[in-house]
């Protein structure tokens, strides 16, 4: 929400840009607009006010999302920029003590609205993963592979079946073995691939960047 901050964590500018397009999209009759924020400790925390106030004025639901170890400037590694879900959690409700739970995504957990709102507030904890069990989601990569899990190094090539001229059965089956092979939560997959690198002496994707989808 601040021009300046925008511009070092994006590195670009925009500001303006991304404001009128969730306006934009309102306008348009989308049924849901979305806008994410990694609420990360000593960068953009202070801002937590301004994006719940954005939820008040607008028809959109703003998500908190905890900051996960997937980032190439290694700023996870430091421990000092991670909020917990739960501290978000609290954060919103001291600021909003009549805030009322309400309904939303499976992946949501914490889904709030305040009374008189047009939008709700939402918080996801990514990192604590405690969503995991309703979630069913797949991810496709910016390279054409599907992940089952954001802490999954499995990559189920869709692109390459697609440029096979394969039938519509095939391409169907990419996407079963994709979600067969959904472990039960993050914690299972991140071990599993662990495993996986140390065995095959490889790295995996760090990067959101990388990640795409």
């Amino acid at each position: 929400m601040n021009e300046k901050r925008f511009f070092r964590i994006t590195r670009r500018t925009g500001l303006n840009t991304v404001l009128e397009s969730i306006q934009h999209a309102q306008q348009l009759g989308f049924p849901r607009v979305k806008v994410n924020v990694v609420l990360t400790r000593n960068v953009n925390e202070d801002e937590l006010p301004l994006f719940c106030e954005l939820a008040r004025d607008n028809r959109v639901t703003v998500r908190f999302i905890e900051f996960m170890p997937f980032d190439g400037d290694k700023m996870w590694e430091s421990g000092h920029n991670f909020l917990s879900a739960e501290m978000i959690v609290n954060r919103i409700i001291e600021r909003y003590p009549s805030i009322e739970h309400a309904t939303g995504t499976r992946t949501g957990h914490h889904i709030f609205q305040v009374p008189g709102s047009s939008g709700k507030i939402g918080v996801i904890p990514a990192f604590t993963r405690s969503v995991c069990g309703n979630c069913s989601r797949i991810r496709l990569t910016a390279d054409g592979k599907i992940r089952n899990c954001l802490y999954s190094d499995d990559k189920f090539d869709l692109k390459g079946t697609l440029r096979s001229e394969c039938d519509d059965h095939a391409i169907a089956a990419v996407f079963r073995k994709a979600l067969g092979n959904k472990e039960k939560d993050g914690f299972e997959a991140k071990k599993r691939s662990m495993t996986k690198r140390v065995e095959l002496a490889e790295i995996g994707r760090i990067s959101m960047t990388q990640i795409g989808g």
